[in-house]
């Protein structure tokens, strides 16, 4: 995880050299020294981090090297606003008085001779570091046969932009309840039913609702649908209003709804529905509070209505309703998980598709899945792109160090596969954190996002877009990233399976990437943990409140998630003090109401932030 962190920070240092070359003068020298320390310590991080599970002084020379790298993010940073500073003075000066331009050069040299000084302090840090390497004999990553995977490469470059995807997902080894559930929902019955699928997280229960709830019948029958994600924290006026846009009532504008409190949206809702038979797909449930929080809203009308709960819970799915159908989810047998396991690693849903000297080693390895869809899925994700016996033998010699009870562990398959991305996709996926669980990212944002952040690199052949598209496609292909909308064969949503973003939330958090406001389960309250992350999200309105007693100079990336309240206090805050956010990179306040003073000239002087999201946002 750290050589993501200092690839980064060796990849602003050389663009910096590169961009900054006749500038930096007499203190080029001192940041090519830096870039080269970093350097030299990413070659045994890899090395150094399998040891630091049983050594405490490795681990923590790997955290004075993670925060060494942000520093010197930081340094370049900082630099650059200087010279900005200095050049917008410059400008204002020759206007007024012509003849005090020639005090450029001294601000010149006053802005180099801080930059020697923050590297030297570096360098003192730098020096400061115990020799791990030969303390621990730690092997350099070029001798391990790591970094740069041609295979990854070529299979990168082959997920053009131009690649076509499907919703439609084969969801295996489920045809018999697939028929069982279509039959519950197109039958003649006249009364609203509840069909509650459940089992343990991992088993499909998302992509099977998803399939019934995209099956031509039921279009044909219902057209009145709705999708819910509901998930572990929920809010149920958030639901409310989610689920009164997801059916589309244009009756009221939306800033008419967000105005409305949860018993007002409640009536709206149940009035809207009065008539019609209408699905609703309330997926990812983890109490019956949940599911009773906002049930009143759903009329039965004795016109056919049906409800379908996904749940990890058998009492959730059991007392759903007085009148309720209950599907447990099997495990998938062998045969079928070799069939799903085909598909992921070739495309191909039969051995066609594998290589016969690499079909024995996927038998070995799909047998240790357990039937487990999940593991079945980022276990082909991870072999997709590697065609090489070797890799395959290297992938089945983790496994099987990592057993637990005979079955491979979903947790150690995710480091395999997270492992296996090189920094940029390690720092995107990662990224992909801060949204909220079960949460439909727009695809178009998160790719603007990510170039704003600087992990997408310039490419000479393709703009940073196009890009940060092809390392989209490469994590779908890795299935590490869950598909969400399609339109005209191109993916403009997608998820990530809430497992996966448990185990990325807690290595964002070991490298302290990320800090998420408002989820008591990741939230520490820790102070210097706040103040020094590098991206924050804020979940719930009451999270403002916290934020802005908050002090954070090194933030980056600040994005809310909750549509409703005022935004102006966070807006005004950035902007009255701005010098304390100016190494802001992306800000999100979609929805908000906004004051219109609060979107200041000041602004304007946030010169890294890349990203302004303002969407459906009101003035007042």
């Amino acid at each position: 995880m750290v050589d993501a962190v200092v690839s980064f920070a060796l990849k602003r240092l050389t663009d910096f050299l590169i961009q900054e070359a006749a500038f930096l003068g007499r203190v080029r020298k001192e940041v090519q020294w830096l870039k080269d320390e970093l350097g030299w310590m990413q070659c045994y991080v890899a090395s150094a981090e399998e040891k630091q599970a049983d050594d405490p002084i490795v681990r923590k020379w790997l955290n004075d090297i993670t925060n060494i790298a942000y520093d010197a993010e930081d340094v370049i940073d900082k630099f650059i606003l200087q010279v900005h500073d200095e050049e917008t003075k410059e400008r204002k000066l020759a206007g007024c008085f012509p003849s005090l331009s020639c005090c450029s050069k001294c601000r010149e040299e006053v802005n180099l001779r801080d930059l020697g000084k923050d590297i030297e302090v570096l360098k003192n840090r730098i020096n400061d570091l115990p020799r791990i390497r030969e303390l621990y004999q730690l092997e350099s990553s070029s001798n391990r046969g790591e970094g740069n995977s041609s295979d990854s490469l070529a299979t990168l470059r082959r997920l053009r932009r131009t690649t076509s995807f499907s919703i439609e997902e084969n969801v295996v080894g489920h045809d018999d309840g697939t028929t069982r559930l279509l039959a519950k929902l197109l039958n003649q019955d006249r009364r609203r039913l509840v069909v509650s699928i459940y089992g343990m997280g991992g088993l499909g229960k998302t992509t099977l609702a998803g399939k019934l709830y995209r099956h031509l019948d039921v279009k044909s029958k219902f057209n009145c649908r709705a999708w819910v994600c509901v998930s572990q924290d929920y809010n149920t006026r958030d639901l409310l209003l989610r689920i009164i846009s997801s059916f589309g009532f244009t009756t009221k504008k939306t800033e008419e709804l967000k105005q409305m409190n949860e018993d007002e949206l409640e009536r709206y809702l149940h009035e809207s529905l009065q008539g019609r038979s209408y699905l609703l797909v309330a997926d990812d449930i983890w109490k019956k509070e949940a599911w009773l929080s906002f049930k009143r809203a759903f009329p039965d009308c004795n016109n056919g209505s049906r409800v379908i709960i996904t749940t990890r819970s058998q009492e959730v799915a059991e007392n759903s309703d007085e009148r309720t159908y209950v599907h447990k989810l099997r495990f998938l047998t062998f045969d079928e998980s070799w069939q799903l396991f085909c598909e992921k690693a070739s495309g191909n849903p039969n051995a066609n598709g594998v290589e016969e000297q690499l079909k024995t080693l996927g038998m070995e390895m799909v047998q240790k899945c357990g039937g487990l869809p999940l593991a079945v899925i980022v276990l082909g994700g991870l072999l997709s792109n590697k065609t090489q016996l070797a890799k395959w033998k290297a992938v089945r010699d983790h496994i099987w160090q990592n057993l637990k009870k005979d079955s491979i562990h979903i947790p150690n398959l995710f480091v395999l596969s997270f492992n296996d991305l090189n920094y940029q996709l390690k720092l995107c996926f990662l990224y992909l954190s801060l949204f909220p669980e079960d949460f439909e990212i727009n695809v178009d944002q998160l790719i603007r996002l990510w170039v704003a952040e600087g992990f997408v690199p310039q490419d000479e052949n393709q703009n940073m877009e196009d890009v940060a598209k092809d390392n989209f496609h490469d994590l779908i292909n890795r299935s590490l990233i869950q598909i969400g909308k399609i339109s005209w064969g191109r993916v403009t949503t997608c998820r990530v399976h809430d497992l996966l973003r448990e185990l990325a939330i807690e290595k964002a958090r070991e490298l302290n990437l990320l800090y998420i406001s408002g989820q008591m389960k990741h939230s520490t309250g820790n102070s210097s943990v706040i103040s020094s992350c590098r991206r924050e999200a804020l979940y719930s309105p009451k999270e403002n409140c916290l934020w802005l007693q908050q002090s954070n100079p090194s933030l980056r990336t600040l994005l809310s998630f909750h549509s409703y309240g005022h935004g102006w206090e966070i807006m005004r805050k950035i902007t009255d003090r701005y010098t304390e956010f100016r190494f802001l990179r992306a800000l999100k306040l979609d929805g908000y109401r906004l004051d219109e003073m609060a979107l200041s000239k000041e602004i304007g002087k946030l010169i890294h932030l890349k990203n302004l999201g303002l969407r459906e946002t009101a003035t007042e």
